[in-house]
């Protein structure tokens, strides 16, 4: 019980990892969590717009014959399985892209903004809004194929 009493006031306790507060912990990765999550909404709705409208203007096309296998395929997949296989191909055999963390180490920003809109940070953007994007977009163009593919 009193843990559930100090979880209703903000009191987490320690963090046996970091050795402080949890509070703390999860105050500095709410930035990153926020950026993440809006920037994979973003991709998800811009492609499942651009996707659904093609979808529905050509009917019947090989596209169609094509993108709705490959979106129930890809919605039966774990997103985790998702981000690892895009994480070996882009990042570790073509090296395109950077295989973890946030920034570069040893990246100095003067302020928060500075760093959320630096180009390092984008750059380690991209293969996780990717897959966020992608398990958004996975969700929308199954619930649109469900309506689509049961008239």
């Amino acid at each position: 019980m009193i843990y559930l009493k100090n979880l209703l006031v903000g009191e987490f306790g320690d963090s046996f990892h970091h050795r402080r507060p949890v509070i703390e912990v999860l105050a500095s990765v709410l930035p990153n969590t926020i950026v993440l999550t809006l920037t994979g909404l973003v991709i998800a709705y811009v492609f499942g717009v651009l996707v659904g409208a093609w979808l529905a203007w050509r009917r019947g096309s090989w596209f169609e014959g094509v993108t709705i296998p490959t979106v129930l395929t890809l919605r039966a997949a774990p997103e985790f399985w998702l981000g690892m296989i895009l994480l070996a191909v882009f990042s570790f055999n073509l090296g395109w892209f950077p295989s973890g963390g946030a920034n570069s180490p040893g990246a100095i920003y003067p302020s928060e903004w500075a760093r959320i809109f630096s180009q390092d940070f984008l750059w380690h953007l991209v293969l996780p809004a990717a897959t966020a994007g992608a398990l958004f977009a996975r969700i929308a163009a199954a619930c649109s194929c469900a309506r689509t593919c049961s008239t």
